[in-house]
């Protein structure tokens, strides 16, 4: 691994650079630990346009790290923290990223589709426009998440925490929802089709404008104003 393998579209600083690749060749990761800490209480450190693709970031945290634009395709971030990091318009397609920590930053563009997010947490992102397509996102945590026009088709949702999060104009087709938090979710003009809600709870969800057909629910499904016919489930 070279300088040139990371930065064929890097616009970051070149330290920063230098200090990251020296801890992937190495391990020793003090160096780059440390620039993170610093950079909390001031400018955040600049990764933009790096390419990660394929990479193991295992034990390194990206910690309000600017990455918007990068490529993590394939990367394994298993367990990363990416707390209040800038992820705009990044390639993150079929990462490994079970446990992740994404709490707080920006996903606004960016694409997971494809990508092992198993229990990661979501908390408080704005990803408007994301595309989640075909990802693995059991018991995620997108709680209070803006998702406004992202994709999530083909998705692996089962025990997810969407609680309050915004959904407005997402699309959702081929998905498993089941036992779902969906409590307060802004679902308005959102698309769902052939999504399984089994003991999702949806109550006091906004769903205005919502087009949802070919919807699996049970006993345990719990809606707001969805206007489900159960009679034919």
């Amino acid at each position: 691994m070279t300088i040139d393998n990371l930065q064929p579209r890097f616009k970051g600083d070149n330290e920063a650079l230098r200090i990251l690749l020296a801890a992937l060749q190495g391990g020793d990761r003090s160096a780059w630990g440390q620039l993170v800490r610093e950079s909390r209480r001031g400018d955040p450190v600049d990764l933009t346009g790096i390419n990660l693709d394929g990479l193991d970031l295992t034990g390194v945290s990206f910690w309000k790290v600017r990455l918007c634009d990068s490529t993590l395709r394939g990367a394994c971030v298993e367990n990363v923290d990416f707390r209040d990091a800038d992820l705009t318009n990044s390639d993150m397609r079929e990462m490994r990223a079970a446990g992740a920590d994404f709490g707080w930053s920006s996903l606004d563009g960016a694409n997971l589709s494809g990508s092992d997010c198993s229990g990661s947490k979501f908390e408080e992102v704005h990803a408007e426009r994301a595309n989640f397509s075909h990802c693995l996102m059991k018991g995620c945590n997108f709680r209070k998440t803006r998702l406004a026009y992202s994709l999530f088709n083909s998705c692996d949702l089962t025990g997810a925490n969407l609680y309050n999060a915004d959904l407005g104009s997402v699309e959702i087709r081929g998905t498993d929802l089941t036992g779902a938090d969906l409590r307060f979710a802004i679902l308005t003009y959102a698309t769902l089709a052939h999504v399984n809600l089994s003991g999702a709870d949806l109550e006091r969800s906004w769903v205005f404008g919502v087009s949802a057909w070919d919807i699996q629910v049970d006993e345990d499904t719990k809606e707001s104003e969805l206007g489900i016919d159960r009679s034919r489930h």
